[in-house]
């Protein structure tokens, strides 16, 4: 089994994992405003396409972005339609749905 590098500071951080480094972390209050206004957006657009509610990241930066992602960066809805989908409560995004080539 190889052994983890770990850093001093927080033993519970591995060096080697890019999501445990300091700018790939969302304090969880700013997490859960991303969560919320995610969910917003996704049920936002359902109601207007009558369709299942899409994978919030997928309506960023589109001509469909409801305005209540606009404070998030990408990184916070991507973070946050993660979220959601393991609850279950989007649809996998449109980059999961394409069939690989």
């Amino acid at each position: 089994m190889k052994k983890r590098d770990k850093n001093p500071e927080n033993p519970g951080r591995s060096e080697n994992n890019p999501e445990s480094r300091p700018e790939n972390q969302i304090d969880a209050l700013r997490l859960m405003e991303a969560v919320d206004a995610a969910y917003a957006a996704a049920e936002e657009i359902a109601q207007y396409t009558g369709q299942p509610r899409p994978y919030p990241a997928d309506l960023m930066g589109g001509p469909m972005q409801p305005a209540c992602l606009a404070p998030f960066t990408l990184f916070e809805i991507e973070e946050a339609s993660r979220f959601l989908r393991r609850m279950d409560q989007v649809c996998p995004s449109v980059r999961e749905q394409r069939p690989a080539a």
